[in-house]
């Protein structure tokens, strides 16, 4: 609370400073508050229209968090277009494109993301569920157990884990 009071003062006295609704964002992001985190990523969008870690912490929160898809898909665009070799960005660009069953672009951007970040357990996730829903299932199964070799408690474990099973169970049925 005392760090969201300050970075507020901050903005009293310079309501363009970006860093500050940035870090608000990040702040009521951990707090699991994602709307709220929105409106402060959406006034950093206002103080500059294009700012790529604004638009990409908004795409994240839209696509996940129940907002609109095609709004973040057009928010991870502009970071995308702002940082083309961000893994975070590719990331999450990938993440929309698979939410929207683009699952051949989703593979190509965690492919590009995991170039750029190889022990990222998330985006290893990503890819295999991405390859998985692509019918890529050997493909899928190293992604898959790459990522919870790399580390086994990541957000998505629970579902690698479970889609591997699923891999396992199919291949001693056929």
């Amino acid at each position: 609370q005392e760090a969201v009071q300050e970075y507020e003062n901050i903005l009293e006295k310079n309501p363009k400073f970006l860093p500050a609704y940035m870090a608000l964002g990040a702040i009521y992001d951990q707090m699991g508050m994602g709307k709220k985190a929105e409106a402060f990523y959406r006034k950093a969008l206002d103080v500059k229209k294009d700012f790529a870690p604004a638009a990409n912490n908004l795409a994240w929160n839209l696509a996940t968090g129940g907002g609109n898809i095609d709004e973040a898909l057009g928010y991870a665009q502009i970071a995308k277009e702002q940082m083309p070799k961000n893994a975070a960005i590719m990331d999450t660009l990938g993440w929309i494109y698979y939410l929207k069953g683009n699952y051949l672009s989703a593979v190509s951007e965690f492919q590009d993301s995991i170039a750029l970040d190889p022990e990222n357990p998330v985006i290893r996730y990503h890819l295999g569920m991405a390859l998985y829903k692509n019918r890529q299932v050997k493909q899928a199964k190293q992604a898959l157990e790459k990522a919870l070799s790399i580390s086994g408690n990541f957000k998505g474990a629970k579902e690698a884990r479970e889609t591997l099973e699923n891999i396992k169970k199919n291949a001693s049925v056929s």
